[in-house]
């Protein structure tokens, strides 16, 4: 569901719809406006579908007893103002299928439809808006973002703010608040071709088409910084704005957004990592040799997972599988009060090798096989890269993380017996994120 782009928070809807509005409800017992508006849609939609269609056990509900029904419920298990809202709709339908108040004025209905229209336009405007700094939303930028993939080539930025816990406890979130306005209103400024969108707390992802070049990227991201200097050096209020900048180069029309968003934010912890206030460009080569690799890549989401308030929902580093994966086995630690642990295996190619994709492939798929032979069934494993894994486990106290990882790797070089392909392992608890919290 997450990839149907026609109904936006799809997923969300499905999954909290039967959250109640007095808190009864589950998978989590959210409350009142804790439950997503699109779930708490879905939930009353889905309770008078289940009333008015027949069933093998009984026939539909009449109308009377699905009304009575709602309003019973209404304030319990579903939002009062959106039952009235459906309450009032069911009204008007069956007056209209009574042919009731039809002599009503035809001008008079007239002019409220063009203004329901308006209305209705104006609605669905803001609901791409992000109603802080004016760009497009999460979901609308993404969807904006794969169309203009499927028309250009360019290139995907991601768009930290420095320090902005710092700012927030120093000086207050509305000063926070200014710094994300301007910092919207520079991309903004900076190019009218380009697609902006606030993807997170402190992040911005934008597309910029029709350039690819490193040169013309450089360009560019000068005028961005020179525009931030300057604001920042006639503005008081914004004396520590500084941003980093995580770069991927859309240039091969089978490399997806999902794949695009990886890069750039390991471009981005690069800089992060490095020297702030700056950007760089992920380059393809340097993920088998160098700064990107098994330590840097595993800190690099150890310290998203921690930074974000839901990982799923912010941004998909790595694969979708361990997006999902993650966001389950952290609901299972939760309930079981438990701490979770990454391994991350990382294989790459000798400095003296190269490697075919087919001959990398085969190598993964036995390094699949030795994870699963060696670790336990309750413990998760999952895709992360074309050349990584992740094993996230509970409860790790039981067990010698160390052991099991050097048991993978004797079991993977049993197997694996050329001498071009390098494994290694790191290891890292989430267990500072909940102290933090």
């Amino acid at each position: 569901l997450k990839d149907i782009g026609m109904i936006p928070d799809l997923d969300v809807g499905a999954k909290y719809h039967h959250e109640r509005y007095d808190g009864k409800g589950y998978p989590q017992g959210l409350k009142g406006e804790e439950i997503p508006y699109v779930a708490r849609i879905i939930g009353l939609a889905d309770a008078y579908d289940a009333m008015t269609s027949n069933r093998v056990y009984r026939q539909h509900l009449t109308d009377d007893v699905v009304i009575a029904e709602l309003k019973r419920c209404r304030g319990t298990q579903f939002d009062p103002k959106m039952t009235d809202a459906f309450l009032g709709y069911l009204n008007k339908e069956h007056s209209r299928e009574n042919e009731e108040d039809v002599n009503e004025s035809n001008a008079a209905n007239g002019v409220l439809r063009q203004f329901v229209e308006k209305q209705n336009s104006v609605l669905s405007e803001n609901a791409e808006k992000d109603g802080l700094t004016g760009v497009y939303n999460r979901s609308a930028g993404e969807r904006r973002i794969t169309g203009a993939m499927e028309q250009n080539m360019g290139c995907l930025l991601l768009v930290n703010l420095d320090d902005m816990r710092v700012i927030n406890q120093k000086h207050g979130f509305r000063r926070g608040d200014y710094y994300l306005q301007k910092t919207a209103g520079i991309l903004v400024e900076a190019s009218g071709d380009m697609i902006i969108s606030r993807f997170g707390g402190d992040e911005f992802l934008c597309f910029l088409p029709q350039i690819t070049k490193r040169e013309d990227i450089n360009r560019f991201m000068e005028v961005i910084l020179q525009k931030v200097e300057h604001c920042k050096d006639n503005d008081p209020l914004i004396e520590h704005f500084t941003i980093s900048v995580g770069i991927a180069v859309y240039d091969d029309k089978e490399t997806s957004l999902q794949q695009l968003l990886s890069d750039a934010d390991r471009a981005l912890y690069h800089v992060k990592q490095t020297t702030k206030n700056d950007y760089y460009i992920y380059r393809e080569e340097e993920a088998f040799g160098g700064e990107l690799l098994s330590a840097a890549e595993l800190a690099n989401l150890i310290d998203t997972l921690r930074r974000k308030d839901n990982f799923s929902d912010e941004v998909i580093l790595g694969s979708k599988d361990f997006a999902r994966v993650y966001e389950f086995v952290r609901d299972v630690a939760e309930k079981r009060k438990q701490d979770v642990a990454l391994v991350m295996f990382t294989a790459f190619p000798r400095s003296h090798s190269h490697m075919s994709v087919e001959g990398r492939d085969a190598a993964i798929l036995l390094l699949d096989q030795a994870i699963v032979r060696v670790v336990k069934d309750e413990n998760a494993v999952s895709h992360y890269s074309s050349m990584q894994r992740i094993l996230i486990v509970l409860d790790k106290e039981d067990l010698d993380l160390n052991r099991i990882a050097q048991e993978v790797l004797v079991d993977f070089y049993r197997m694996y017996d050329k001498n071009d392909m390098e494994l290694s392992y790191e290891i890292a608890t989430l267990e500072e994120e909940k102290a933090e919290a």
